[in-house]
């Protein structure tokens, strides 16, 4: 595996942290394949990756990070891809290890701690997307936006048509892994740091609901009752509550129980079909794939 790896760096204008993170990559391993995907970059980010020895693939404008990840892993040659941010957060000497705890896992994350030298506010942001994430998911989820990976190539092509075009892509592979029953480990990774050069292009709010977004997206695709079951509950809560006070006050039930009764019994019906259809197609696609393993036709 330690010779069988992509390094893969979604690059937007970071001309001034590429050359010496490319530099310290070769240092830990020469042998490693190392695909610059730039995003149309504005400055010299690809004149100088190219200098370095990367492979640049170049978007011919702005697509958004989601694009070139999906850019870089396409270009790459290699059974196993590690996905590192181009601003240098990422130190890439801990790559031998993510390597040696990723055997016999589908995917590894590398996260942050307490002790990684990151911002506060994006650390409070951060834990309340991983707060929602575990709740819906049913897993406990120590990172869920870190951009430092390792992924077999199988795995990733298998959910990278879900990724968005900008962010984020780290979200949707972590919520799409864990909740199709992949395995996943998460590396805790101190060494993190804050970025060393320019700014980054995240903006916490808007950014933020739309991580939120995914989370919910990406669990109705996967387990969509853990989202219609709590809400069909509220509902029918609702409706038992409010009848209760009219026949106590009224001594009758009237047309908002009656709505609330019957809109809970639907949407726990929809539940039920949602989640029968997500289990048929995640079955149909698992069976294709042990199909075309064995030579069969699918």
């Amino acid at each position: 595996m330690d010779h069988n790896v992509s390094i893969i760096l979604p690059t937007f204008n970071e001309e001034d942290c590429l050359e010496s993170l490319i530099g310290r990559i070769r240092a830990v391993n020469p042998d490693w394949e190392i695909i610059v995907a730039d995003d149309a970059s504005t400055d010299r980010s690809a004149e100088v990756a190219t200098r370095c020895g990367a492979t640049v693939v170049r978007h011919t404008y702005n697509l958004g990070n989601g694009a070139a990840v999906r850019t870089g892993a396409a270009a790459a040659s290699r059974d196993t891809l590690v996905f590192m941010d181009a601003d240098g957060q990422h130190p890439p000497e801990i790559i031998p290890r993510l390597l040696e705890s990723m055997r016999g896992y589908d995917m590894l994350v590398a996260s942050r701690t307490r002790e990684s030298t990151t911002r506060r506010f994006r650390n409070f942001g951060n834990a309340m997307l991983r707060m929602v994430a575990s709740r819906l998911s049913g897993w406990d989820i120590p990172d869920l936006t870190s951009g430092f990976r390792v992924v077999r190539r199988e795995c990733f092509f298998e959910f990278a048509h879900l990724f968005p075009l900008r962010y984020s892509y780290p979200t949707t592979i972590t919520m799409a892994m864990l909740c199709s029953g992949r395995f996943v480990r998460f590396e805790a990774a101190p060494e993190i740091t804050s970025r060393k050069a320019g700014e980054s292009n995240i903006h916490p709010l808007r950014d933020g609901l739309r991580f939120l977004k995914i989370i919910v997206r990406i669990v109705m695709l996967f387990h969509p009752a853990r989202i219609f079951l709590p809400l069909a509950s509220t509902i029918f809560g609702l409706g038992v509550v409010s009848a209760l006070l009219q026949l106590y006050f009224t001594g009758g039930i009237h047309n908002l129980s009656l709505f609330l009764l019957q809109t809970g019994v639907i949407t726990f019906l929809v539940a039920l079909i949602s989640e029968q259809i997500s289990m048929l197609r995640i079955s149909h696609r698992s069976w294709g794939r042990r199909k075309d393993a064995s030579g069969d036709d699918a």
